[in-house]
């Protein structure tokens, strides 16, 4: 079956939601919220939270910094990427995840998925956590909308990659030969050059914009 976009159609009053019909079942592909701060009564955090049937929260994607009334801000979720905001309250500095799993075996190499950011930005440090010892380098590619998907051809980690060593955790803010800059509508791919003894791997950006 084909995508199907889910769209409010007015301006609604905090919380909205959709309530799945109980015939049907969908797959999160994204969720992209737009808050429009100017009626605020003072700051306020905007948040996208995605609930499950039984109530319980299975998502909170807060802004990373408090916003002033007035503000405005596009709050998205996708698989395996971090929550992050744009518009509103100025430059702010968040962290973007990209998590690597294989249901508790051993990471493949090769491309692990795609993401695209909506806003402007620059990545000013990376950071590898893993399950457990051990070794991985990460590369990440990058082009505009248009040009998608990226290839090895548009690595933007120079030869810097995100590497870990036999170590559960690494970071880096040296980031010679990156390209760090972020243009509004960029398309990403995460490519996993090699991994070993992990099962699970989460690559974070510090990002600014």
């Amino acid at each position: 079956m084909a995508d199907v976009a889910l769209i409010a159609q007015a301006v609604t009053t905090t919380p909205e939601g959709y309530t799945v019909p109980g015939s049907q079942e969908i797959i999160l592909k994204s969720v992209t919220a737009s808050y429009d701060g100017t009626g605020a009564g003072g700051s306020f955090i905007p948040t996208l939270q995605i609930i499950a049937p039984n109530g319980s929260v299975v998502a909170s994607c807060p802004v990373s910094t408090t916003l002033a009334a007035g503000a405005l801000a596009d709050v998205s979720w996708f698989p395996r990427v971090g929550g992050a905001s744009s518009g509103g309250g100025g430059s702010s500095t968040r962290d973007l995840y990209f998590r690597f799993a294989n249901g508790g075996f051993q990471l493949p190499t090769g491309i692990a998925g795609e993401f695209s950011l909506d806003y402007a930005a620059t990545i000013s440090q990376w950071t590898l956590l893993a399950d457990q010892t051990g070794s991985a380098v990460v590369d990440i590619w990058k082009t505009a909308f248009g040009s998608y998907p990226p290839t090895v051809a548009n690595t933007i980690t120079g030869s810097a990659l995100p590497t870990l060593t036999s170590a559960l955790a690494a970071k880096s803010s040296t980031l010679t030969g990156w390209t760090t800059s972020i243009s509004a509508g960029d398309t990403f791919r995460v490519n996993l050059n090699s991994v070993a003894s992990l099962t699970r791997l989460t690559l974070m950006l510090e990002i600014t914009g």
